[in-house]
């Protein structure tokens, strides 16, 4: 009887397992960290340097089956925020000359369903940055890169300076904290890249008034278990809420896509890529094959943008068949 009983309370007290979400539910704020330039399996490696990455990938979700969209850093940057398949222009990172453009993008959509947004670039000095409109080469290449900064490919973004100066601004941890630990006026959609030597970009990088330094991977990680504790704090106590930890592309050996997306063999390679969040699963390996069109489609779905006249709920390759929304880390 005793041992009856015993087994009867264990399996009270042993909880069910989550159930996935067939759906991205409604989110209430996004927070987007894009890293970059490295594998998968180099990223996961039991060597790697890594550590503190890994060990969010092993607490919470893991989407194991995430790509980049092209080579070079702008393909994927562009497709992450209008959905464009990569062109002339962006496979160049227009380096050569500014190339604006006018597709609609995730900003327009987020200020037309009344949502808020904000870019943040790592070791940006002014708002919305970028090299003139016509002239000589970009000659932001590091610490912060132009390339890294999709929002100043917009006309209706760069254009303005009021928007600029209210949507992509200078990335600083100390009054970024703040916001987030005052809860005061976080926008609903928040882009965070950090600069060369901080997202494993640059093997020796430089940032003024210092010396040369090591980067790479170690240097991102170490970025990364400084500055995304408050993110993951902010996320695990507010409903709705999620981080979206990502690389932008693996080395340029890697052309692979997910096998559902179209484009295997032509993309922008595996990449490791994690959701954290308090209505998300934890220590979850999600399998499904996602690119960055699926990121895009999924703050889509998250903000409830909704079809207009001349205006589709999904921009460009969002929309593609074999691009699915990331559901399954979310819990029901």
């Amino acid at each position: 009887m005793l041992g009856v009983l015993a087994a009867l309370s264990a399996a009270v007290i042993v909880p069910a397992p989550s159930r996935a979400a067939t759906s991205v539910p409604q989110l209430q704020h996004v927070f987007v960290v894009v890293l970059e330039n490295q594998d998968y399996n180099t990223v996961m490696a039991p060597a790697s340097p890594a550590t503190y990455i890994k060990q969010l990938a092993a607490d919470n979700t893991l989407l194991n089956q995430y790509y980049g969209v092209g080579h070079v850093s702008l393909t994927n940057y562009i497709g992450m925020t209008d959905g464009e398949l990569p062109d002339t222009d962006t496979k160049s990172d227009c380096i050569s000359k500014y190339c604006v453009r006018s597709q609609r993008n995730i900003a327009d959509q987020l200020e037309d369903a009344g949502k808020t947004w904000k870019a943040y670039m790592g070791s940006m000095l002014v708002p919305c940055q970028h090299p003139p409109l016509a002239g000589a080469p970009d000659p932001y290449q590091s610490p912060y890169a132009t390339r890294h900064n999709p929002y100043v490919y917009y006309t209706d973004i760069v254009d303005n300076p009021a928007r600029c100066d209210a949507h992509d601004v200078p990335y600083e941890q100390t009054a970024f904290e703040s916001m987030l630990a005052s809860d005061t006026d976080v926008p609903s959609f928040n882009f965070v890249v950090p600069d060369n030597c901080d997202n494993s970009h640059d093997p020796i990088c430089f940032e003024p008034p210092g010396a040369p330094e090591s980067g790479g991977l170690k240097k991102a990680d170490e970025w990364s278990a400084s500055h995304l504790p408050a993110i993951i704090n902010y996320v695990n106590s507010h409903a709705g809420s999620v981080l979206i930890v990502t690389f932008d592309e693996a080395t340029p050996v890697d052309t692979s896509d997910c096998d559902t997306c179209g484009r295997t063999g032509s993309a922008g390679g595996h990449v490791v890529t994690i959701a954290i969040g308090q209505g998300v699963r934890t220590q979850f390996v999600d399998s499904t094959g996602y690119n960055h069109y699926s990121l895009l489609r999924t703050i889509e779905d998250g903000f409830g943008i909704l079809e207009q006249p001349g205006k589709p709920k999904y921009l460009g390759q969002a929309a593609a068949p074999g691009i699915v929304s990331i559901t399954a880390p979310f819990v029901p």
